[in-house]
């Protein structure tokens, strides 16, 4: 017997613990346009929010983002030494008549042309490798400014989003499950155990948002956290006192608490504070969210809740085992082979992989000019971000068993846990619970929701999210013929 009882089973293996950010430090290097969406949505982003990215650490995969960049920007001026030479020397011949001198400054163009691109794929190659291999799992620090500005974004107390992306909660995925809870009269006394009214305490939604802030981390699941933030709409952020405090700038991600407790008791059509509750497991390859808001209105409590989840990762965005296996020599014969392909058309003006300019940095800079001329000339400007960096590169048509499963047992536990907390806030303080309990019963009812979209189709070229509105946006029911 006593041997049964010291028996302990053996450790399975698990998800390492920033599973997700190690990926997404990897593909920077090697996937051109995961790179420029964290350098136009984070790094760059001029006066757009920035959008919390849960499950992942944001500063460290911007940081790989910009070292990427480096190693382009010293192409391009390899490249362009390589075209001004060609140029240089096929000038000169023209003039003097030296049709020795055009070949030789072709001949010449072409080395240079072959190093500036082989150098790249070897870079971002081998950085990748370091980075997959856990060698070098950071980069150099950005500047102080872009450092503390990301410190801030992942403690967020405020979002700004944008007013084109259907709901307020950017960055959380694919909406599951939502419901209205009540209303409840909390001026009608429950009994004690003898029959007798229970004393009745007064109390505020912010009450109860406390409340729940402070319990629900507490229920005995890892990775938990919740926390209170103001959904702000981008284009009403310069309303809000200390949301805009240069308008050429970024909105505040920080507010005072007065501001978010004003979102609970005053809430407008504009700025709303919610009670965010985040979940995240195997390494941020699953994050779950949960979305609570309540608010007494002539004493009738109601609140509601939504569950989103961010789903794992696009297969193509992680750490590539052929190539960590493979390792520098595989790094070094790929890097000679494409600069052998691409260099001569480069040279010629003609649009390669490495050479072609990112078609999110040209729209980037588009809006960010856009930007600046409406904030000069005094119009309404929309501040808000469109989409994180992770909810950007889910996968939202996984069909993986284990993930469903995770994901319908965590959303069961945090319903659970909900309920349960605002039922034992509501009888602490004296409230008549026969109405809110037949309301639980309705609401366990519910099918949290699946991982698939129906018919929604998400992304475009690349399967990029560009928006949280094409996440979220119903599919429109199929035309049929007359």
């Amino acid at each position: 017997m006593g041997d049964a009882l010291a028996y302990r089973p053996p450790t399975l293996p698990r998800f390492a613990q920033e599973l997700v950010t190690r990926d997404l430090c990897y593909s920077v290097h090697v996937d051109e346009r995961l790179r420029e969406l964290v350098l136009t949505t984070v790094v760059d982003n001029g006066s757009r929010a920035v959008c919390p990215s849960f499950g992942i650490d944001l500063a460290r995969v911007a940081r790989h983002a910009v070292r990427a960049r480096r190693r382009r920007y010293v192409q391009d001026a390899l490249m362009l030494a390589a075209w001004l030479l060609g140029l240089a020397m096929t000038g000169l011949a023209a003039t003097r008549g030296w049709g020795t001198v055009s070949v030789l400054g072709a001949v010449a163009a072409v080395p240079v042309a072959f190093v500036a691109l082989a150098g790249r794929v070897y870079g971002d190659l081998a950085a990748a490798i370091d980075v997959g291999r856990g060698v070098k799992a950071d980069a150099p620090a950005l500047d102080a400014e872009t450092e503390a500005r990301l410190a801030e974004v992942g403690q967020a107390k405020v979002v700004i989003y944008s007013t084109g992306e259907n709901d307020p909660f950017i960055g959380s995925g694919r909406r599951l499950n939502n419901f209205q809870l009540g209303p409840i009269d909390i001026s009608e006394a429950g009994l004690d155990d003898n029959g007798d009214p229970k004393p009745l305490l007064p109390f505020t939604a912010v009450d109860l948002h406390t409340y729940l802030a402070r319990n629900m981390p507490n229920m005995g699941i890892s990775g938990l956290t919740a926390r209170n933030r103001l959904y702000a709409r981008g284009d009403c952020v310069h309303l809000i006192p200390g949301l805009l405090p240069d308008k050429q700038r970024p909105p505040a991600t920080t507010v005072h608490a007065d501001l978010l407790k004003a979102g609970v008791l005053q809430p407008t059509e504009v700025a709303r504070t919610f009670l965010c509750v985040e979940h995240s497991i195997r390494g941020g390859d699953l994050v779950v969210c949960m979305y609570l808001r309540a608010w007494i209105e002539q004493d009738l409590l109601s609140v509601e809740r939504l569950v989103y989840l961010l789903p794992p990762l696009l297969p193509r965005l992680r750490v590539d085992q052929d190539v960590l296996v493979s390792g520098r020599l595989a790094a070094v014969l790929k890097a000679v082979l494409e600069g052998a392909r691409w260099a001569p058309r480069a040279l010629t003006f003609r649009p390669t992989p490495y050479t072609r300019p990112a078609k999110e940095r040209r729209a980037n800079a588009k809006e960010r000019r856009r930007a600046k001329r409406e904030v000069r000339g005094g119009y309404r400007h929309d501040y808000g971000s469109r989409i994180s960096v992770r909810e950007a590169v889910a996968a939202y048509d996984t069909t993986e068993f284990h993930e469903k499963s995770d994901v319908a047992d965590i959303s069961r536990r945090l319903q659970y846990a909900f309920l349960n907390h605002v039922e034992k806030f509501l009888d602490d303080h004296g409230v008549e619970l026969s109405r809110f309990r037949d309301q639980v019963k309705i609401i366990n009812r519910y099918d949290i929701g699946t991982l698939q979209g129906g018919n929604v189709v998400i992304g475009g070229e690349g399967n990029l999210i560009s928006g949280h509105g094409q996440v979220n946006t119903p599919p429109s029911p199929p035309q049929q013929n007359p």
